[in-house]
């Protein structure tokens, strides 16, 4: 069900921000390496500002806690979601123009001990704003996460930035979900998302934003936007388009989805071509939870970079693999194929709801492979840059016939 008026293209030019806006920092300011170029340029029109900057880890600084940050109007500052750190050089892209600049953002959370299996996932996440510790500074992670809230996360991980809905509604470009108003709290991100056609609504007019996500449902909706974000920047093919179908999640009650057809099998991920093609790296876990309060065994915790033992690498693998719906199948073989997830090396448990950690686990997963689009796409903006003439030396003229 499409939501907006606008072509996809335009929707491109008004949605995609590649940065999460967030208020300036109040205590800390971003640091830098004094370096004169810290400025970037402004992109040009319809064009992305990218760019590394160099920056020397100081004492008891994590990499993963480093990003880069774009100073905006009326002391705002955004975080550069997809920015990172590795080899002494902070990578970025942003449409924003601004200085860019480094910050440490090291988020501690009050009910976070150093043993909990997600704790290195969740101050990943944090750091850059794919979550936010509650009122009490808590993670909650094992707080289970609504198709709203997993719009908003899937956005914040991409750096899809959210669209000023009031201004689209009154522009005329969007029409509202009966149960997504405009002050609902995710609903910037919901219909930037439904505006990529990344994930559709139910017959009804309704986006069914509080409805509790299965672990299917939510791995078919992250194979597709990570195919989408990968084809941005895969020079001379188009991005991934899902179509008009649903976003591979069966409606509740059994009711059947908009035009009274099941969704495409090959549409949320189109299986080892997609997910499995672009996103090809290690194989860390999926953030599974150890069950029966077990310790999770060698690197499910992922952890450090462990890498987990040889599993299960098709859906048919699995010794529940015959409870994933058809619909979720391909998207789940491709994210499998890509190491992106690997359940409990038993089961997948597609049915389970899935949580705020598990969650933060898959960020951390996809983040090396979203780091090499990002360095490609950096290095060919430098290789594109023109390099200016070198002067001849004094003797080396003409008079050398």
């Amino acid at each position: 069900m499409k939501k907006t008026k606008k072509t996809l293209s335009l929707l491109l030019a008004f949605v995609l921000a590649f940065s999460l806006v967030l208020p300036a920092f109040a205590d800390d300011e971003p640091v830098d390496d004094g370096d004169e170029d810290l400025v970037t340029a402004a992109p040009d029109e319809g064009g992305l500002n990218c760019g590394k900057l160099e920056y020397e880890l100081g004492d008891g600084e994590e990499a993963e806690f480093v990003v880069a940050v774009v100073a905006l109007e009326e002391a705002e500052t955004a975080i550069i979601a997809n920015s990172f750190y590795k080899d002494g050089f902070v990578y970025y892209i942003t449409d924003l123009a601004g200085e860019v600049s480094v910050f440490y953002n090291a988020v501690e959370a009050a009910d976070i001990e150093a043993d909990d299996w997600f704790a290195a996932v969740a101050g990943y996440a944090l750091s850059r704003g794919i979550f936010d510790l509650d009122e009490d500074g808590n993670f909650d992670g094992t707080a289970k996460l609504s198709r709203g809230e997993m719009a908003a996360a899937i956005a914040k991980m991409l750096g899809i930035a959210p669209i000023d809905v009031e201004a689209a509604v009154e522009a005329g470009d969007l029409e509202l979900f009966d149960d997504v108003a405009a002050d609902n709290e995710n609903a910037g991100y919901i219909y930037a998302l439904c505006g990529l056609e990344l994930v559709t609504g139910y017959p009804g007019n309704t986006f069914q934003p509080d409805r509790i996500l299965s672990r299917e449902d939510s791995f078919v909706m992250l194979d597709r936007s990570i195919n989408y974000f990968a084809g941005l920047f895969d020079e001379g093919e188009e991005p991934v388009e899902p179509g008009d179908g649903e976003d591979g999640e069966e409606p509740e009650d059994g009711e059947e989805p908009e035009d009274g057809e099941e969704p495409d099998e090959g549409e949320p991920g189109d299986g080892a071509e997609t997910a499995a093609d672009e996103l090809d790296g290690e194989e860390p876990e999926d953030g599974e939870e150890p069950d029966d309060g077990e310790d999770a065994g060698d690197g499910e915790d992922g952890e450090d970079g462990a890498e987990p033992a040889d599993g299960p690498k098709t859906v048919a693998d699995f010794a529940d693999g015959d409870t994933v719906s058809d619909y979720a199948v391909d998207a789940i073989n491709a994210l499998l194929a890509a190491g992106l997830i690997q359940g409990d090396g038993v089961n997948l448990n597609p049915k389970d709801e899935i949580s705020r950690a598990q969650f933060a686990q898959f960020a951390l997963n996809v983040a090396p492979a979203l780091n090499e689009i990002v360095i490609s796409v950096v290095d060919a903006a430098d290789a594109a840059e023109p390099v200016d003439p070198v002067e001849p030396e004094d003797g080396d003229d003409e008079d050398a016939e």
